[in-house]
């Protein structure tokens, strides 16, 4: 047995040093290892999503730009100079160029909305449906900023309830002076 040890000496260590390398390998390496690239996947996959994500996504810089154009468009309206003669004016105006006939056109009282004024107005109608579509179409699409609150519709007539709204300090001036 000696000489068999002897002989092959150099051969049964290279075979014992890898088979210690292997268990090693396999015991010790090989889970981390494993958990390393569960890891790396995990990454990858992240990566593939928020590049598919990243083009519909918008930055919270445009979302803010955006808010303040539609704030400032709104403004825009709302800061129109508004008064009871004014609206009562821009109705009666809108009326005629649509064919549109108005009996009892008044305005209620303004009302305090924190920051906002409210001018409610009431009328009726005698009118064909397109003309009375067309008309309400230019009262929403004008320069004051107006709310259709009711539309009561029967055969040839319709009774309207809506509202004009604007700044306080705007109205103020206007409305206190007519």
């Amino acid at each position: 047995m000696n000489e068999f040890l002897a002989r092959y000496k150099y051969t049964l260590l290279t075979a014992t040093s890898v088979l210690v390398l292997l268990f090693v390998v396999g015991y010790f390496l090989f889970p981390k290892m494993k958990k390393a690239s569960e890891i790396l996947v995990a990454v990858r996959s992240e990566i593939g999503e928020s590049s598919l994500l990243e083009n519909n996504t918008v930055s919270p810089d445009s979302l803010i730009a955006s808010y303040k154009k539609i704030s400032a468009d709104l403004d825009s309206y709302v800061n129109v100079s508004v008064s009871a003669s004014k609206i009562l004016t821009f109705i009666l105006d809108a009326s005629k160029e649509n064919g549109v006939v108005l009996q009892d056109l008044s305005t209620g009282e303004v009302v305090n909305r924190g920051e906002n004024l409210e001018y409610p107005v009431r009328f009726k109608a005698n009118s064909s449906f397109p003309q009375f579509h067309r008309f309400l179409t230019a009262l929403e699409n004008s320069t004051y900023c107006v709310k259709v609150e009711n539309v009561d519709m029967t055969s040839g007539s319709a009774s309207v309830n809506l509202s004009v709204l604007s700044k306080s300090s705007a109205v103020d001036k206007a409305g206190r002076d007519e």
